[in-house]
């Protein structure tokens, strides 16, 4: 998909003059590339349809990316949460402060 974005749509400017030629001389035959990028050129919002159809195709990827990140944050949470260890040093600290 991110190949026909960047190579097989038509820009704007591309789209104008196609049409401006279409529009002078309507009994000119274009060749198959004219006629492709005409064709596409009139579907609407084509680009975002394949900026959305990209993002549903990554979806799942960038999920299980983030989804990773939260666990090992989850975990961190937890184990400090948990942790007498670090309970101790905090208090500690804590103390050492509270004397100076």
């Amino acid at each position: 998909l991110r190949a026909i974005q960047e190579n097989a749509l038509p820009t704007p400017e591309e789209l104008t003059t196609l049409q401006e030629v279409k529009s002078a001389a309507p009994d000119t035959p274009f060749a198959v590339p004219e006629q492709y990028l005409l064709a596409v050129g009139a579907i609407p919002a084509v680009r975002a349809r394949i900026q959305g159809a990209q993002f549903v195709q990554s979806y799942a990827e960038r999920v299980d990316y983030l989804r990773e990140g939260l666990e090992q944050f989850c975990a961190a949470c937890v184990a400090c949460d948990t942790s007498e260890a670090l309970r101790v040093v905090l208090g500690v600290i804590l103390a050492v402060g509270n004397v100076l």
